[in-house]
């Protein structure tokens, strides 16, 4: 991330500086956060967007179930489905569950775009 620095004078009223340089540091703080928790939203949100259009539920389901899900069913909404995969993957202490399963259906993938193996593929 970049650190994006400026500063804001109102030229409205008699004086031109903050009264304390705290404030200052405090505004600067607060623009920070919001940058941050702003690519953290287009972060979750590209990858639910990811979700809803490219698996279908059943698929979504599949994740749950190597994620070990356990109370997630097919009577959820996919929309649902999909936030507690979001919540799960988000997990720091889940990175290696994922990177596998990232991993594992990649491999599938190829192995379901391979003209000979496919056949040998259930999936």
């Amino acid at each position: 991330m970049e650190n994006i620095e400026f500063t804001i004078y109102e030229t409205n009223n008699d004086y031109n500086e903050f009264d304390n340089h705290n404030d200052l540091e405090q505004i600067q703080l607060d623009f920070q956060l919001d940058i941050e928790s702003s690519e953290c939203d287009d972060v979750y949100a590209s990858k639910y967007i990811n979700y809803n259009l490219n698996y279908t539920k059943p698929q979504l389901i599949r994740i749950c179930n190597f994620y070990k899900l356990s109370h997630i069913s097919t009577k959820n909404s996919k929309d649902q489905i999909i936030n507690e995969i979001l919540l799960f993957e988000d997990n720091s202490d889940n990175i290696a569950v994922v990177s596998k399963r990232v991993l594992f259906w990649n491999y599938i993938n190829e192995l379901k775009n391979d003209k000979f193996m496919k056949k040998f593929l259930m999936w």
